[in-house]
C-alpha cells in the first residue's frame, strides 16, 4: 500500500480527514509502520515521519492554555548588606561597607587631561569617581576586633557600618578591640552615635600615639586649614567618651598589638597613619588604610598624592615603597577605599600597578 493509501486508511478509520490529527494517530500506531518498512522506501519513510512530529508539536502546544507573563514584580532598588568574609590562615576577615560617594578628580594632585584619560580608559565617568568606605573585622578565634569602623554618618551616602556589621552575624558588645589607621573621619566616625555615646561599650581604641597626639592637641585644631577642621571636631569628640572609660589606648610605631597582628608606621597620609598586617598559620593580610585613596589613578602612578595628605611628598614616598614591597612579596592586601571588598593582590605592570581582585566565592576560603 502506498502511504497516501495508509493516510487515507487512518483518516475513514478515525472519520476525519485533518491532517494534524490523522497524523498525531500514525506517530502512536507506529507499529504498523515498523510492521511494513519493507513496503516503502526510505524517502517516503522520512516524509511520513516529518509530517508526523511537526503535527505532533503543534498538537502539544495547542494542548496548553495561553497564559499572558508580565514583570509584574517590584524592582528590588536596594542592595542586600554589603559584607564579604575569607579566611587568613586560622582568621576569618570580614569587609564590612560604610558607603561611598562621588569624589572630584581635582582632589588629585596631577595634571587634569592626564587624569582625564586614565578615567576614560577605565570607562569611569571624568566629572566624578566613586569613593568607597568600608571597615574590616578580624576574628581570632579568642578576640573579635574592628580595623577602621567607617563614617557613622558623616556623609549623605555613608553610615551603614553598623547596619552591615550586624548584618555580618556580629554584635557591639562582641567587640574587644579597633584598631584605628588614623583619625580621619570616615575611619574614626564610626565609633560613636550621633549623642556622642561610645557605640562599642567594651571595646579598647587602639592608634598610634602620634596619630593620637596630632588630632587630639587644642593647639594644631585652632591652626587647621578649613579642609582639616571638621576632622579635628570628629576626633576630639570620637575619642572623647574612650578617654572618659579609660578605653583609649595608644601605641608606639611597630608595636605588636595582639598575637599575629603587626602594626607599621604608614607616614605621610596623616602624621600617625599606621597599616596592620595578618599573620596566622603562615598566611598573611595586609590592610593599608589610605594608602590608595582612588586605585585607578594611583596605582599606575604611585607619584600622585590627593588633597586628603597631610604631607603630600612623605605620602607618596609611603605608597612607592609599600607597592614595591607588596607587590615583590605576592602579599595578599586589603584597602578600605578599594573597590569593595577590597582584597586583592598587586601585579607589577609596564607603568605602576594592576589591581587583582580576589575571586568571588560563596564559602569562606583562603584567597
Amino acid at each position: 500500500m502506498s502511504l497516501d493509501g495508509v493516510v487515507r486508511c487512518e483518516a475513514n478509520h478515525l472519520g476525519t480527514h485533518n491532517p494534524s490529527v490523522v497524523a498525531v494517530r500514525l506517530l502512536f500506531r507506529y507499529r504498523y509502520v515498523v510492521a511494513h518498512i519493507k513496503r516503502f522506501p526510505m524517502k517516503t519513510l522520512n516524509r511520513l515521519f516529518a509530517t508526523v512530529m511537526g503535527a505532533t508539536s503543534i498538537a502539544l502546544v495547542a494542548s496548553f492554555p495561553t497564559v499572558n507573563v508580565q514583570a509584574a514584580a517590584p524592582m528590588i532598588s536596594a542592595q542586600p548588606a554589603a559584607f564579604y568574609t575569607i579566611k587568613v590562615g586560622a582568621f576569618e576577615v570580614t569587609a564590612v561597607y560604610d558607603g561611598g560617594g562621588p569624589l572630584s578628580p581635582t582632589l588629585l594632585h596631577e595634571d587634569a587631561q592626564r587624569v582625564l584619560t586614565m578615567l576614560e580608559s577605565n570607562y569611569l565617568p571624568t566629572d566624578n569617581i566613586q569613593g568607597s568606605i568600608a571597615g574590616f573585622v578580624v576574628n581570632t578565634g579568642s578576640k573579635l576586633i574592628l580595623i577602621d569602623t567607617g563614617t557613622g554618618g558623616q556623609g549623605t551616602k555613608t553610615g551603614k557600618f553598623m547596619k552591615n556589621f550586624r548584618a555580618a552575624g556580629y554584635q557591639p558588645e562582641q567587640v574587644d578591640e579597633i584598631l584605628l589607621t588614623h583619625l580621619h573621619h570616615d575611619h574614626v566616625g564610626g565609633i560613636v552615635g550621633p549623642d556622642g555615646q561610645a557605640l562599642f561599650p567594651n571595646a579598647v581604641i587602639r592608634l598610634a600615639q602620634s596619630e593620637s597626639d596630632y588630632w587630639l592637641s587644642p593647639s594644631n585644631a585652632q591652626r587647621a586649614l578649613d579642609g582639616e577642621k571638621d576632622d579635628f571636631e570628629v576626633a576630639r569628640k570620637a575619642a572623647k567618651p574612650y578617654e572618659d572609660s579609660g578605653r583609649w589606648s595608644p601605641f608606639q610605631a611597630g608595636e605588636l598589638i595582639d598575637p599575629g597582628i603587626q602594626a607599621l608606621a604608614l607616614p605621610g597620609h596623616t602624621p600617625g597613619h599606621t597599616g596592620y598586617q595578618l599573620t596566622s598559620n603562615g598566611h598573611t593580610l595586609f590592610i593599608w588604610g589610605d594608602v590608595v585613596n582612588f586605585a585607578v589613578v594611583q596605582l599606575p602612578r604611585p607619584s600622585i598624592s590627593v588633597d586628603f595628605d597631610n604631607n603630600p611628598v612623605q605620602a607618596a614616598k609611603t605608597r612607592a615603597a609599600l607597592l614595591r614591597r607588596l607587590s615583590q612579596e605576592g602579599a595578599l592586601v586589603a584597602g578600605p577605599h578599594m573597590p569593595f571588598p577590597g582584597f586583592g593582590h598587586l601585579r607589577v605592570q609596564a607603568q605602576g600597578y594592576a589591581w587583582i581582585p580576589v575571586t568571588y566565592s560563596d564559602a569562606i576560603v583562603q584567597p
